[in-house]
């Protein structure tokens, strides 16, 4: 099992600037005298065999692979690279903070403010004549964790699924609370780490689609909600399980008869094909 500790490592106070090669690197001061800092200056031959494909690259050039560095104390990490496809996008990409970047700052924000999310171990940019060309973010890789999509295409422990979509619900309560919202909620964007006493953590991965606005009313809420549960893939009796958790875990709480009624009727059981369970096998929830 992963124990939270694990997952949220205590942050450095400083982020050293390092130059390796062709890429301007980003790296916490823990890390200051790794042994693994000279692969830093060719980023790209950590995605070769032996790396473990995490995700397939998509047309927005990301990819994704699991790799041990040649360091105990760092372990496994999970290589994220992004690189802009055609040169409308390269320009797009070349005028704001590189990807990887944005990532690394991010994820540094939120831990701070108690969310979980895999400790950042360094972050690089590569610009020829001001382009952005390609970044690079390295991050803790989480032992035993599953993407949220594959648990729900799994798991048929009627308990264990009521305790992870209200652990969902009440990560999306928080992040309200806190002026965030999520642009991207794919299940492949949480993660699912069990926990020693048996329950389940979920942890943000994948922090593109992240945002934060200077105030987050309940109408913006109601979209963010809208937005997940649309792309959630969960069994109508889970969503009421979400509703009702995120409308106790918001501070102050709100009415989860009246957010039924915002958020809107649930699609068909039919857009749900990846799930483990339809609602006949799910608990009733409470009102």
């Amino acid at each position: 099992m992963t124990n939270v500790s694990q997952i949220q490592d205590c942050l450095p106070a400083t982020v050293l600037r390092r130059r390796a090669g062709r890429f301007n690197w980003l790296i916490p001061e823990s890390f200051r005298d790794a042994r693994w800092l000279d692969q830093l200056e060719q980023p790209a031959l950590l995605l070769q065999p032996p790396a473990q494909p995490l995700k397939p690259a998509t047309m927005l050039r990301r990819e994704v692979v699991r790799v041990r560095l040649d360091d105990t104390t760092t372990g496994e990490v999970v290589v994220k690279r992004f690189a802009p496809h055609g040169f409308v996008k390269t320009i797009k990409w070349s005028l704001r903070v590189a990807p990887a970047l944005r990532a690394f700052h991010l994820a540094r924000q939120i831990a701070t403010l108690g969310f979980l999310t895999p400790a950042t171990i360094a972050a690089g940019e590569r610009r020829v004549w001001g382009l952005l060309r390609e970044s690079f973010l390295l991050t803790r890789f989480i032992a035993g964790a599953n993407p949220l999509h594959q648990v729900n295409a799994t798991c048929t422990d009627r308990q264990r699924r009521v305790g992870i979509v209200c652990g969902l619900a009440r990560l999306y309560a928080a992040l309200h609370d806190e002026g965030f919202f999520h642009h991207d909620p794919s299940q492949s964007n949480f993660l699912v780490v069990p926990q020693p006493d048996g329950r389940d953590a979920i942890a943000l991965i994948d922090l593109d689609g992240l945002r934060r606005r200077r105030k987050m009313n309940l109408s913006n809420s109601v979209r963010d909600l809208q937005r997940l549960l649309r792309r959630g893939r969960i069994p109508r009796r889970e969503r009421a399980w979400f509703i009702v958790s995120y409308a106790r875990s918001r501070k102050p709480t709100v009415s989860a008869r009246r957010l039924v009624r915002l958020i809107g009727p649930a699609p068909a059981q039919a857009t749900f094909p990846h799930c483990a369970l339809d609602d006949n096998s799910l608990p009733e929830t409470t009102s």
